[in-house]
């Protein structure tokens, strides 16, 4: 048993879709475990379509919501909702499909590992947001927080994550009985994650890439590995014990940055 890892799937490109059939048809995945880090598409048709064939091909699947994911702007024509509607609308497809949202344990071949996902968004607490980008960034425009700022929605998320974490008196007993601990996120949940070569004129964006909570929440679970998307800069660093795991598919383009390929981040054999 093999657990693998991509994100930002992107599947509005036609050729990312032909990748994704091509992977699921030439390969067998029966007996892995796939964590989906967010960014498959804001067509609620094509998600549920592309969702069910991957699930078909996994053992399990995970999956949390990125950016994208949340945009309303193919549902807002014929069926008006909020992005917060859509998150619940999306629960209920993964639900339906036994797509794992919550997290999940199991005994592997010589150890006990948990797989526990963490919704987020940005909070700025990353930087200020360079006023021009406001005009520029499309969940500005593609997103619909019922008037709530990026902050609230930040916290709202943050606090469903809650009901995941163990109390204080259970946590080092939880923390013993599950020998390997693998988080994910779709947002980034440490700022220093970023590579040092990128340019200042990038750097702008930096305050829209995730929240310091995501990483305060990980600390408490002593994971392991933790897996994020949503830069569409493929990394594997380890940071004060923690991997940290990049594996975005990105744009058609976006060849030099991301791998275009599934990664495994954990063999049950290999240990």
């Amino acid at each position: 048993m093999r657990i693998y890892t991509i994100s930002d799937l992107h599947l509005d490109y036609k050729e990312n879709q032909l990748w994704l059939h091509n992977l699921l048809e030439q390969n067998n995945y029966e007996r892995d475990l796939l964590i989906l880090a967010g960014d498959i598409t804001d067509n609620f048709t094509l998600l549920e379509e592309a969702l069910a064939a991957i699930k078909n091909s996994f053992r399990e699947v995970f999956f949390v919501p990125g950016n994208h994911d949340l945009w309303i702007r193919k549902e807002r024509k014929a069926n008006p909702m909020t992005s917060f509607e859509k998150f619940h609308k999306i629960s209920a497809l993964l639900d339906k499909l036994g797509i794992k949202r919550s997290p999940f344990h199991f005994e592997g071949a010589y150890e006990k590992v948990s797989i526990i996902p963490l919704l987020g968004w940005y909070d700025y607490s990353f930087g200020s947001l360079n006023s021009g980008l406001r005009g520029r960034w499309m969940d500005f425009f593609r997103c619909d927080w019922d008037g709530l700022e990026e902050e609230d929605v930040t916290a709202i998320f943050i606090e469903m994550n809650k009901e995941h974490l163990p109390d204080p008196q259970s946590f080092s007993k939880n923390r013993e009985n599950n020998s390997k601990v693998i988080t994910f996120s779709h947002f980034v949940p440490r700022l220093d994650l970023m590579p040092t070569y990128i340019p200042a004129k990038f750097q702008a964006i930096f305050p829209l890439l995730g929240s310091y909570k995501l990483e305060e929440q990980i600390r408490y679970l002593k994971s392991d590995i933790h897996v994020f998307g949503h830069t569409h800069l493929n990394m594997n660093k380890i940071l004060q014990g923690i991997q940290y795991v990049n594996n975005a598919f990105g744009y058609p383009y976006e060849h030099s940055i991301c791998r275009k390929e599934l990664i495994c981040i954990y063999d049950d054999f290999a240990n």
